[in-house]
């Protein structure tokens, strides 16, 4: 039975593989610049105003009595380890 499913799932990705791939022309263009294009909704997160040190976030925080959020992580910021 897995060997079956392990059949069809092989048939399936070289029927997929065959295809060809989408046209990009001057018709489809502006159609799939605005599929790829990030929405309003997506890009929210750039009207934050983020501050590039701590020490900046805890002097505004103060002035304005506001909570801070810290992001911190480990590793490279572009996952480059």
């Amino acid at each position: 039975m897995a060997i079956r499913a392990v059949l069809v799932g092989l048939i399936l990705a070289a029927s997929v593989a065959t295809a060809p791939p989408p046209a990009l022309d001057q018709e489809s263009f502006a159609h799939w610049r605005d599929y790829i294009r990030p929405t309003a909704e997506e890009t929210r997160w750039q009207s934050i105003p983020w501050r590039t040190t701590f020490w900046d976030g805890v002097t505004q925080a103060q002035k304005e009595g506001k909570p801070i959020l810290v992001w911190a992580m480990n590793g490279h910021p572009l996952a480059c380890t």
